[in-house]
């Protein structure tokens, strides 16, 4: 179990686990779908399915790159998502985690496969831009991931190599990032994937960050 007032350096993850936008995730894969004739997928599928890379993900989801090339599908899926992300809110517990972790000194870092612009944009509409210490999203819109940016943002970012780094995702890819980079990890499982599935990765799971204030993890 872990007390995320007990390290010095907090890493969130973004989507699914401070924003709260796989609805619309899930809308937008559709609305790509639709526009290819594909039929529409459901919210569990989604999560079930859901991984990375993103392009491995879109494989499993059925689209034929030598018919669609990759990029267009993900412009294309940017188009949609990006038009209403500043209509979504933030998850459950994040606003207070975040004011208490700010209020006790914590330093507060955001690693996303978001691209910079929308990051910010986002964390600015949701009020919560300036408790953050810095946001590291992706530069481009290939939705890759984000490993070489977590050692960017390591370098940045850790002072010394003594603190202690938590970070909380709600993704495996989350988790092989925390792992890279020594970090522990705390999975948030009403996010991009499912409970079964981050459970199977043999860390703490809560379902939302109002658990980690409680300390209600499994």
């Amino acid at each position: 179990m872990y007390d995320p007032f007990d390290y010095s350096h907090v890493v969130f993850d973004w989507n699914g686990t401070i924003i709260d936008d796989v609805a619309l995730a899930v809308a937008s894969v559709n609305a790509v779908r639709v526009d290819l004739g594909f039929e529409e997928i459901s919210l569990p599928t989604y999560r079930n399915k859901f991984r990375f890379p993103i392009r491995a993900f879109y494989a499993d989801l059925g689209f034929d790159f030598a018919v669609n090339e990759f990029e267009v599908l993900v412009l294309s899926y940017l188009h949609h998502f990006d038009a209403r992300v500043l209509e979504c809110g933030l998850c459950p517990g994040v606003q207070s985690l975040i004011t208490g972790l700010h209020a006790n000194g914590t330093r507060i870092a955001v690693l996303s496969a978001s691209q910079q612009d929308t990051l910010h944009r986002t964390a600015r509409c949701n009020g919560i831009e300036g408790q953050i210490d810095i946001l590291f999203g992706l530069e481009d819109g290939a939705a890759s991931g984000k490993l070489m940016r977590a050692r960017d943002l390591d370098r940045q970012f850790i002072q010394s190599p003594g603190d202690r780094v938590l970070m909380i995702g709600d993704t495996d890819h989350d988790a092989e990032v925390a792992q890279d980079r020594g970090w522990d990890f705390l999975a948030v499982s009403t996010g991009h994937q499912n409970a079964d599935h981050l459970r199977r990765l043999n860390v703490p799971v809560c379902e939302t960050l109002m658990d980690v204030l409680s300390q209600d993890i499994s």
